[in-house]
């Protein structure tokens, strides 16, 4: 055994931040001889520190102090941070957690707080966040929802109590308290025990927590136990708390479209396009909920507007195609019908200007590749019907060939 290999450094850099922290009481012997041996920086050292720590933590005169919980969750991050070291394998199973279990217990402890130690857990604070985190990471492939849970329950508070610095480090790469809230929630839907998951984002809830998923997740709760009035009430009000923020909204939208409420969203809708006019999926959306009103004038004017912000919004170009067909068309055939002579030609005409400005936003659609065999197969019926109304034969025949293709590949087992 090499007694002077160095520890390694923590991958995120964050810096090591201990006082020696006198005491002459006898009982605290393990966890100052823990803390010396710290600064040795070699391996045995910290397998002793270890040793020691571990004794001061089921010691009855010591397993409660904020010094032993501080120094503990130091040993436990430097066992996470040097884990690869041969020797030091069999110390570091679960540091990482015992680490942030360790500092979580500090945080919460409501025994007395020396100045000098709390200022080493406010530097030790990021480094143990970096441990819990990293080994969390490690647990993803198991797929043992509950286990990576507990390793998120501990992050949440301990996030809450990083300085700025470390916050900032976070932010860089992307991990904010939403990532930790989204990610417990991820868990607590996949836990092996429904209602202890479900009790879980009840919670994160009572404590104040949010987020979209955790708000959906509470929603879907209720609507699957019937409760449709609560769960509306609980996205409504997330929606609201958020100032109509996008992510809240697009839940409100989602919960009216699932049960099939879609009506009450106009109003909804129509105010937060006063609060966002540029973007395109609202007007699209406000152009569906005309559609299933039957004001397909109101949905055409929607859908143009969202393709005029949006030229590849395909949803909105498929629907516009298809609306201009079925309401403009029909005008127009209305029409024909009273016309005669050179009027009846003039609208003929009409007619195949209309039809050809229809195959123009389903070609649109057409080039969406994510959209399903049996929606591109809807689209080549609109597209060769405007072709036959547009007198083409040639574009009619080759988009109905273009249709059989693709319904035989369906008709093989093609989504």
């Amino acid at each position: 055994m090499n007694n002077m290999k160095k520890l390694g450094k923590l991958s995120l850099g964050l810096a090591l931040a201990v006082g020696i922290i006198g005491s002459s009481s006898a009982q605290m012997q393990a966890v100052n001889s823990a803390e010396y041996s710290l600064f040795s920086n070699s391996l045995d050292e910290l397998i002793s520190a270890k040793e020691q720590i571990d004794k001061a933590a089921v010691n009855a005169k010591t397993s409660q102090l904020p010094k032993m919980f501080v120094i503990k969750s130091m040993v436990y991050s430097r066992l996470y941070e040097n884990r690869n070291q041969e020797v030091l394998k069999p110390y570091a199973t679960k540091a990482g957690y015992t680490s942030g279990d360790a500092m979580l217990q500090f945080i919460n402890s409501a025994a007395p707080k020396k100045a000098d130690i709390v200022e080493t857990a406010k530097g030790e604070m990021g480094k143990t966040f970096i441990a819990v985190l990293n080994e969390s990471g490690e647990l993803w492939e198991s797929k043992d929802f509950n286990t990576i849970g507990t390793y998120y329950q501990l992050l949440l508070p301990l996030y809450d109590n990083l300085d700025t610095a470390t916050l900032s480090l976070l932010r860089n790469n992307k991990i904010e308290r939403p990532f930790i809230v989204d990610r417990l929630v991820y868990c607590a839907l996949n836990n092996k025990d429904k209602n202890a998951g479900m009790q879980l984002i009840k919670d994160l809830v009572a404590k104040g927590n949010t987020s979209p998923s955790l708000v959906e997740a509470l929603s879907n709760n209720y609507l699957l136990n019937g409760d449709t009035l609560t769960a509306e009430k609980t996205v409504r009000e997330a929606v609201d708390k958020s100032g109509n923020a996008q992510e809240y909204f697009q839940l409100l939208m989602n919960f009216y479209i699932k049960t099939r409420q879609e009506v009450k969203l106009m109003t909804d809708v129509s105010k937060q396009i006063e609060l966002d006019p540029s973007n395109s999926n609202l007007y699209y959306t406000r152009g569906y909920l005309n559609e299933l009103s039957n004001n397909g004038k109101k949905a055409i004017e929607d859908y143009k507007k969202a393709v005029e912000i949006d030229p590849a919004n395909f949803n909105a170009n498929f629907n516009l195609g298809l609306m201009i067909m079925k309401v403009e068309g029909k005008e127009l055939y209305e029409k024909k019908a009273a016309a005669t002579g050179a009027k009846k030609k003039l609208v003929e005409e009409e007619i195949k200007m209309t039809f050809g400005n229809a195959k123009k936003y389903l070609e649109v659609a057409l080039s969406n590749t994510e959209y399903s065999l049996s929606d591109q197969v809807n689209i080549c019926k609109g597209l060769k019907t405007a072709c036959l109304e547009m007198l083409d034969n040639d574009c009619a025949k080759r988009y109905a060939d273009l249709q059989k293709s693709l319904e035989e590949e369906l008709a093989a087992g093609g989504k």
